[in-house]
C-alpha cells in the first residue's frame, strides 16, 4: 500500500499456517472482505475505499481498514 523506499510498509498477516481464504466484495459496494481460516482460528481484513470528493474539492486518497481475529476454542 505504502512506497516501500519513500513511505514504509507494513504486513498484515496471519503468524500460523493457512488453510483456507475467502475474498468477497459485500454486494453493490467497494467494501472487500478477506477471511482467513485455519486450525488456530479465523482472521478478517475489512477494506473500505471512499470514492467522490471532499468539501475542497479533493479526491478521497485513502482506505479505511478494519482488522479483526479470533482464537479457535
Amino acid at each position: 500500500m505504502l512506497d516501500d523506499r519513500k513511505g514504509g510498509r507494513f504486513v498484515i498477516a496471519p503468524d500460523c499456517a493457512v488453510e483456507n481464504t475467502k475474498q468477497l466484495y459485500w454486494p453493490e459496494t467497494n467494501v472487500l472482505v478477506t477471511r482467513y481460516l485455519s486450525a488456530e482460528g479465523a482472521g478478517e481484513v475489512i477494506d473500505y475505499m471512499p470514492v467522490g470528493t471532499t468539501e475542497t474539492g479533493d479526491g478521497h486518497h485513502q482506505i479505511i481498514r478494519s482488522v479483526h481475529a479470533c482464537a479457535a476454542r
